[in-house]
């Protein structure tokens, strides 16, 4: 099994496969920021469509066009187009009784988080029951990897290696990039009527620091 991870003293190497390739990279970091926007649109609407399967036929349609765009091109203009066009899409889907539902968040360990096949379809489950499900972005758990070791820093005293050894410099200059990737389609997303909009990774822990301590 060929372990990809970017953290050290993991005792595994892998000869001739390196992950640390802008091209790879790049197409790995729209993936994850795609995923978790298309997972937020279509169980936003999903519950509301006013014709069943309507927007599953939507989601398909719009992963051709991101097969399409992220396996093709590294430039953000093209990226935020697609997210755009995809946000545009599911805005202009027939719904009705839009907000009535309870929202029901989904938590835990994230493969049975995330995959249907663990969790046994809990999304699935939670709209057959009318509820709405709130399933936190992928994004943001490793998000959390990078803040947790810059507020275990400041906040208990932990080594500041810990923190430095992050990738890409890490947490303090990681974390600022990877919200400038995310910024466009989250803007977008709050301009839907009614959506809540995700919260800022860094600012959630800030507060959940200050109410614990």
């Amino acid at each position: 099994m060929i372990s990809l991870s970017v953290a050290g003293g993991l005792d595994e190497s892998n000869p001739g496969f390196n992950i640390l390739k802008p091209e790879i990279l790049v197409g790995a970091v729209y993936a994850l920021l795609y995923g978790d926007l298309i997972m937020q649109t279509l169980y936003r609407v999903r519950p509301y469509e006013v014709e069943p399967g309507s927007a599953d036929a939507l989601y398909h349609e719009c992963m051709a066009d991101a097969k399409k765009v992220i396996t093709t091109s590294m430039a953000p203009k093209d990226f935020y187009g697609l997210c755009q066009r995809t946000i545009d899409a599911f805005d202009g889907l027939p719904l009705e009784n839009d907000r009535s539902k309870p929202r029901v968040g989904v938590v835990g360990e994230i493969l049975v988080k995330f995959h249907p096949t663990a969790n046994n379809q809990v999304v699935r489950v939670i709209e057959s029951e009318g509820c709405e499900a709130n399933v936190p972005g992928l994004v943001d758990f490793f998000l959390f990897g990078t803040s947790n070791a810059i507020n275990t820093h400041r906040e208990i005293g932990s080594k500041k290696s810990s923190m430095l050894s992050l990738p890409g410099h890490q947490g303090h200059r990681g974390l600022p990039r990877a919200h400038q990737q995310d910024a466009p389609g989250k803007r977008s997303l709050r301009a839907l009527p009614a959506h809540p909009g995700p919260c800022r990774k860094g600012r959630a822990d800030s507060v959940a620091v200050q109410h614990h301590g």
